[in-house]
């Protein structure tokens, strides 16, 4: 009687262990969304600009789901490229744009509020150098002119130069730089943002020192990080501009012909004081404008946020409490 109550019991026990790992099998074949959570691209190799479609599953759904493109290698931190998935989606797409050639990963951070900087998934792809030619959104339209062009092709030191642009989409994150010609994409020199819902207009900067620039315009940049939708090259002469009374470079050096003649400006002088006692350096308070006054100006302007524009408008002298 023993022997056999043994084999029943040990029968019973036999049968529900298998029970439960047919239930498991189940439950675990019984799709992604459910077995498991990641990220995916429709390609594997893109070419700049190129769209992506990155596939998500398996997200619990919460305002915090976020999938970022960084480059490969960089920190779980770098937030890179990003954009949060719709509240309440398990599974679905996000659109990206390809950035400049090299290896990327896309990865996921799923309840973020919680797990912050915790990659649920990551999926590898790779740019090439080759620029996409599949649409005209990223190049200058040859129907409609050039995304960014100025009033000039030659500047001399310190002359202002017009930047206008064209079919902007209006966002609060367009901007447009000045860079050394042959600079990488990803440095922004001299930048100013467009007025939020300008889809063309001009911006005004001052010609740096002598040398090859380009004008770059970076639209939807929030989307799109560092992809250039459209560029002009010009030119900067040695010779000092000589058609104002206020372009004195800031840097060191012999002053140029007429400098002593000239009138400094009184209010720009009490800026460059009030700039200098609250920790920035517009270089020697002297009443004349230079590259170190014009980059004091737009740090003040940008920690005040206010239009960076390197120049004393209104705005600023009121928040410099000079008028």
């Amino acid at each position: 009687m023993g022997k056999n109550l043994m084999k029943r019991y040990t029968a019973r026990t036999l049968a529900v262990l298998c029970t439960l790992c047919a239930v498991l099998l189940f439950h675990c074949l019984q799709g992604n969304a459910w077995a498991r959570f990641g990220v995916s691209t429709d390609k594997n190799t893109y070419h700049q600009g190129e769209e992506i479609q990155v596939r998500f599953f398996g997200a619990p759904g919460y305002s915090s789901d976020w999938i970022c493109i960084v480059p490969s290698g960089a920190p779980d931190t770098d937030a890179g490229d990003y954009q949060y998935m719709p509240n309440g989606l398990h599974q679905g797409f996000l659109t990206f744009a390809a950035p400049s050639s090299g290896r990327y990963e896309v990865r996921a951070f799923y309840n973020y509020s919680r797990g912050r900087y915790l990659v649920s998934d990551r999926w590898s792809f790779i740019v090439e150098g080759q620029r996409y030619s599949g649409g005209s959104r990223y190049q200058d339209d040859p129907d409609n002119g050039p995304v960014v062009s100025t009033n000039k092709n030659t500047y001399h030191q310190g002359e202002e130069i017009q930047v206008y642009f064209s079919g902007a989409p209006g966002y609060s994150s367009d901007w447009i730089c000045i860079v050394p010609s042959g600079a990488p994409d990803t440095e922004a020199g001299d930048y100013q943002y467009l007025p939020n819902g300008a889809q063309q207009g001009s911006l005004t900067f001052v010609a740096p020192a002598y040398g090859h620039y380009e004008v770059r315009a970076f639209y939807d940049y929030r989307r799109n990080g560092y992809l250039v939708t459209g560029r002009h090259s010009f030119t900067v002469e040695s010779q000092r501009y000589s058609g104002g009374a206020r372009y004195q470079d800031d840097s060191a050096g012999p002053p140029y012909p007429g400098q002593d003649a000239r009138t400094p400006d009184p209010q720009l002088k009490q800026a460059q004081d009030v700039l200098i006692e609250r920790g920035y350096d517009p270089g020697e308070a002297d009443g004349f404008y230079g590259g170190k006054t014009r980059s004091a100006l737009r740090a003040f302007q940008r920690d005040n946020k206010i239009k960076q524009s390197g120049r004393l408008d209104r705005m600023t002298l009121e928040i410099l409490g000079l008028l």
